[in-house]
Order: structure tokens, then sequence, then C-alpha cells
């Protein structure tokens, strides 16, 4: 879901948007940059039956990439979860990473491979990425 605060009258309203909205999710981080907000990895269900409730289902890590354009609310999905990266140019799936903001650029930073791993399966991401926005 994604809810808008107004800071004058702390009042949360539920905007309407266009687009394909991204599967719902954890450990994710959304940056903003201008006028996007960038929504990168997290644990996605596996299950996209909107008729199971999410915790009932298996979850896995992801590295879909979309945006939300916060003047128009139109989502564009850059990296879908589905799509294979087999030339590494885009960040692996991962969750419980970190994204910073400097100027125009999108840093991500580690993150694990997966939670529902046994805790001695999952791989700690040392990675570093950058996107220029």
């Amino acid at each position: 879901d994604l809810w808008e605060l107004d800071i004058e009258t702390m009042t949360w309203s539920k905007p309407e948007t266009k687009g394909t909205v991204p599967l719902p999710r954890s450990l994710h981080t959304a940056s903003v940059i201008g006028n996007k907000m960038y929504i990168f990895g997290g644990w996605i269900p596996q299950s996209t039956d909107e008729s199971l409730p999410a915790q009932d289902g298996e979850w896995k890590c992801t590295g879909s990439f979309s945006y939300l354009n916060l003047d128009t609310l139109e989502w564009i999905n850059l990296i879908p979860d589905c799509q294979e990266d087999k030339n590494n140019v885009f960040p692996g799936p991962r969750a419980g990473h970190c994204t910073v903001i400097v100027g125009s650029r999108l840093y991500i930073w580690s993150g694990r491979d997966g939670y529902r791993k046994a805790w001695n399966n999952q791989v700690c991401c040392k990675d570093l990425w950058y996107l220029d926005t």
C-alpha cells in the first residue's frame, strides 16, 4: 500500500496510482530523488494469487527495481522480478540492504540473498552499486 501524510494537517490519505504497482514487500528500500521514489529489492510473496493472505505463502528475495513518478503518480518498472541478469549489469536479489542518495546517484550496499534459508546458507552481499538518475 502507498500512503501519503500531509504534514500540515497530519492526515493520511491513500493516493490512486497508475501503471503496474510493485508486489507487496518488506526489507526493501524506498529512496526519493527529485520527483521519483525508487523501490529496490526486498522480500516478496512467491505466489501472485491475491486470494491468499500474504503471511500464508512463501517469500523470496527480489532484485526488482521500480519508481513512482511523484508528479503523475505513475509506476514505472525498470527491472522486473523475473528478469535474469546473466551479464551482471544490475544488483542481484537481496533484502535488508541499504540505499543512500548522494546528489543524483542512488547507491545500493550489501543485504542478504534470502531470509527463508537456514542461517548458515544465507549469503551476505558485499557489493556496492550505484545508479545515475
